[in-house]
């Protein structure tokens, strides 16, 4: 296993797995990992856990092999570069578990909404890479300044334009089903207040809101080397 650059850690639904809680503290991870890649099926839709409701968000009454799982995935985060996870209830349970800085680079977060869980902070300087859906950057305590890849889904259409503001070293960018009916903490300006990107080499869109137009209007990338627009069903070339 010394040689491996990716780790793969799988479990079965806790209640269904006694021996999980003796078979984690043996996990090691070598050293030589640079990404773990965590796809643990832990909390079945159909099973009910005392600390995954509001009134038990101390998470006293959690298993207690999820404190391992816990323990592993905090070290993976400091010692490697990506997390992976989709599950609402593990992700907000870990998050409040590890306040402190992660040393995450890459991060893909798939079927989340920040905005329905907006008590959460995600604490992660070095980050390169980002990936998700249900995006909030009020919920995300990032070096914009780092980052080089992302790429959003469900996002509004001033959250787009006030990332592309604050990430001068981007170099892919992708937004996806850019959603108009959500609440817009950054407008987009009426004026144009152009944005030029200099390193920005691949930009696709999924066009699907009228107010795209003003973002591209305020978007100038000197470098950009594909450009891949999907317009879907959208109506925004009728103005």
């Amino acid at each position: 296993m010394e040689s491996y650059s990716t780790c793969n850690v799988f479990a079965l639904d806790l209640p269904s797995s006694p021996p999980l809680t003796q078979a984690f503290p043996r996990l090691a991870i070598p050293d030589c990992c640079k990404r773990v890649k965590t796809a643990l099926p832990l909390f079945s839709s159909t099973l009910v856990y005392p600390w995954r409701s509001a009134s038990a968000s101390s998470l006293v009454n959690r298993p207690p092999a999820v404190d391992m799982i816990f323990k592993i995935l905090s070290e993976a985060c400091n010692r490697w570069l990506t997390l992976t996870y989709n599950d609402p209830a593990f992700l907000i349970a870990f998050l409040r578990n590890n306040e402190r800085d992660l040393q995450l680079q890459t991060l893909h977060l798939d079927n989340w909404d920040f905005r329905n869980n907006a008590s959460l902070k995600l604490h992660t300087r070095a980050l390169r890479r980002l990936s998700n859906s249900g995006f909030a950057i009020t919920a995300l305590n990032v070096n914009w300044q780092n980052l080089a890849s992302l790429e959003l889904k469900d996002a509004a259409p001033g959250e787009c334009f006030e990332v592309l503001r604050r990430t001068p070293c981007l170099e892919r960018c992708s937004f996806k089903k850019i959603n108009p009916v959500h609440v817009d903490d950054f407008p987009l300006p009426l004026a144009q207040t152009s944005i030029v990107h200099r390193r920005l080499r691949t930009l696709e869109l999924r066009i699907s809101s009228p107010q795209m137009n003003a973002l591209l209007r305020n978007l100038l990338c000197t470098s950009l080397k594909t450009l891949s627009v999907d317009l879907g069903h959208s109506t925004v070339w009728e103005a």
